[in-house]
Parts: C-alpha cells; structure tokens; sequence
C-alpha cells in the first residue's frame, strides 16, 4: 500500500488447498472418512508472478506493466499436456525493431514476450487449444491503423488477424496457439513487415534465448533484442545442447550490449559470486543492501549466477 493506503504493488502466488475426502462419520458402530489428498483448483490466476498449472487447470497469469498497459494470457483447460509454467514479461522497442514504413508507433511503448516452460525446464511454444491474450489500455481516438503482431520464425512482424479493438472498453483480444514476442503496433502496413534490422544487408535476426559467438569468439545470449557477454565457464555450462551461432560484425552489432542477467526478466532476484542479491528492474540490477529489504521478498526464489 501507498501512503494513501491504496495498493500500488501486488502478486497472486497460486496455493493449492486440502479438502475434506467425500467419507463422513457415521451413526452408532459405523464411522469413517477423513482428510483426503490436495484438491487441484480447476482455475489459478496469477499477477505479476509466474503461473504453474497442470493439464487440468486452467489459469490466467496477468502482468501489469504500468498501471495503463496490462497483459493477461488465459490458458484453458488441457491446453498442455504437462506441468507447465507461464510468464509475461515486458520491455521497451529498440529502434531496429521498427520498419521502415513512416509514422509507426508501438501502442503504450511496449513489446511483451509470453513463454512457457515445462516441468524439465524445456520452453514450450505450441498448443493443443487456443490462449486468449488481452491487452488493456488507453486505446487511441483512431484505431483503423491499429494491428496486433507477434515475432515469427522468420523474425518477421506477423500480423494476427483476429485480433480485435473494442474502443469502448479499451481492450485488445486476439488467439494464439504459439507463443513469441508480441506488440500492437499503429502502421500503415498492411500485411507482414521485416524489422529494420532485417532489412539490412548481412545482418541475420536471431530468437529470444539465442546464443551468438562474434568474431572476437566471446558467446552472448539474446534477450529483448539485446546482447549480454556469457564471461565464465561455469555460467555458459547453464546452457549446454544449446546452439551456438557464428555471426558476422554487422549482426553482432546489431544487438546492443547490455549487462548480463542469466536471461532473468524483471521482478526476478539473482545472487552474483560475491553474495550480493539484486533484483532486476527494467533489465538493470538494482542492490538489495540490507536484510530489511530482503524480507520484503520472504519466499521468492533467488538465482544464483556463476559470475
């Protein structure tokens, strides 16, 4: 809560409840029953943390990315078909994510990712129903040129045609039964467009997670269309069975160089070899100093990189 008591942080944490078995005790000599196993919730919903489910459930994780632009996906029943975690996560445009077409904007400055990741830790991308995603936000006076995008194979802005505009209730509901980076996008185009990066001679895109080696030979992961230097052994062993991908000045160029995180989002905590814990805020460490502070994050898991 604010000084004015009005909430202006919060998170939903998934609890699964014990209920009572259908037995009951019984008249005279009879008897029976007792406390039975977990009941599984048949819907979870979580905001601003990660959402687990198990193929019977259904959830809704949701991730408020400021209080104008908030992102919901809602995952049905038997969707996946194991264990599996979703989340949101948000960052702002760099500029040769943008095509070339004059007068384009992204809707609120914002491009959001939707992963999953199963219970081995293997990042699931299809489905086998449809999740519903639904963007709420100030929506413009105009919004004929209004579209909503994800991120194909090809690194290309895919439109999705099935989105649709309510400027009544200033929401954004579209389908997909393929996660990737999404973004509503205000343009002139009217189909499919290459990001500007794309475009230019000898330059290749590479995919959220990607490792790229230059020619100096140091491997950087790719996260948010950023690059970050892998230094140590240890914390490149993360991730063995990955491919690692040679590329040319022009591409590695292309990605600026940002700190390296070990490819956590935002909200996330991790702990350097050093022993000091930061939390990630707009993909930037920011120092917990005091055992104060720490506590406001009693139960929240810290990652530990091997930098």
């Amino acid at each position: 809560f604010d000084a004015a008591g009005n909430i202006s942080d919060f998170a939903i944490i998934n609890v699964t409840t014990q209920g009572h078995a259908n037995g009951s005790s019984g008249g005279g000599g009879g008897g029976g029953g007792g406390w039975g196993g977990p009941i599984t919730p048949p819907l979870l919903t979580a905001i601003n943390v990660p959402l687990i489910i198990l193929p019977l459930q259904a959830g809704i994780v949701e991730f408020n990315i400021n209080k104008n632009y908030i992102v919901s996906a809602e995952i049905p029943r038997d969707a996946i078909s194991t264990t599996t975690t979703f989340k949101i996560n948000s960052f702002t445009p760099r500029s040769n994510m943008f095509p070339k077409t004059a007068n384009t904007f992204f809707l609120g400055n914002n491009v959001f990712d939707l992963t999953a990741n199963d219970n081995l830790g293997q990042e699931s991308h299809d489905f086998l129903k449809d999740i519903i995603i639904t963007v709420q936000t100030q929506l413009p006076n105009d919004i004929n040129n209004l579209k909503a995008y994800y991120l194909n194979e090809k690194m290309q802005w895919e439109l999705i045609p099935s989105a649709r505009f309510n400027k009544g209730t200033n929401q954004i509901v579209f389908k997909v039964r393929h996660l990737s980076t999404f973004a509503i996008i205000d343009t002139a185009e009217n189909g499919n467009f290459l990001p500007i990066n794309n475009q230019v001679k000898g330059v290749k895109i590479y995919g959220e997670g990607s490792l790229i080696r230059g020619l100096d030979h140091r491997i950087y992961l790719i996260k948010n269309w950023t690059r970050s230097y892998i230094s140590t052994l240890q914390e490149l062993r993360k991730y063995i069975g990955r491919r690692i991908n040679n590329v040319n000045e022009e591409t590695l160029n292309a990605y600026r160089q940002v700190e390296y995180l070990g490819g956590y989002s935002d909200g996330e905590l991790i702990r350097d070899k050093n022993k000091n814990v930061y939390l990630i805020s707009n993909q930037n460490k920011q120092p917990i100093r005091t055992l104060a502070e720490l506590q406001k994050y009693i139960g929240k898991k810290i990652n530990n990189l091997d930098i």
